[in-house]
């Protein structure tokens, strides 16, 4: 028994609330995402980045608004590009998505705090494809337990095989 309200407090997040691990998002980004070899990855294949971003967000933008992706259009290109299945399914996704989004200063009084930016897209789509083949994907994405394959051998063969008909020609791309 507490004798005041402060020691009870005190009590409840020492015994109660401190049992339970923290999940470090940043730990994944550090270990798996900002690697000098996935970064060459995603630099070789940004024009299909913005392809697929450009053609999957801002439909409930405002004229003049910038284009965030929302869930369910991220949701769509997985589905519509093969990365998800039985096992990784819609909880997964989404999971990813909400785990790639930066933190916000005013999370009442707005919505960008549900939406993703281009970089953000990016993560989250990084990280559906780290996690995709996973046989347990749910403890793996919440754990920090890390597939054996690097994560830009997984986005190159996803790139190649899932989102090559967004290739930009470099004759095209030079024009730019």
């Amino acid at each position: 028994m507490c004798k005041s309200e402060t020691e009870a407090i005190h009590t409840f997040f020492s015994v109660n609330f401190l049992k339970f691990p923290i999940y470090d998002q940043d730990k994944w980004r550090w270990e798996r995402f900002f690697t000098q070899e996935c970064e060459e990855v995603l630099i070789e294949n940004r024009d299909i980045l913005q392809v697929v971003f450009d053609l999957n967000s801002g439909k409930k933008a405002k004229p003049g608004e910038k284009k965030f992706m929302q869930i369910d259009d991220f949701i769509n290109i997985c589905q519509s590009h093969d990365l998800m299945s039985e096992v990784f399914n819609l909880r997964h996704a989404t999971l990813c998505f909400h785990m790639s989004l930066m933190t916000h200063v005013d999370e009442l009084n707005g919505i960008t705090h549900t939406q993703a930016n281009r970089l953000e897209f990016t993560e989250a789509l990084a990280r559906v494809v780290d996690y995709y083949d996973s046989p347990n994907p749910e403890p793996d994405i919440t754990k920090d337990s890390y597939p054996k394959i690097p994560l830009e051998t997984k986005l190159k063969s996803v790139f190649a095989k899932s989102f090559f008909q967004y290739k930009v020609p470099r004759k095209l791309r030079n024009l730019n």
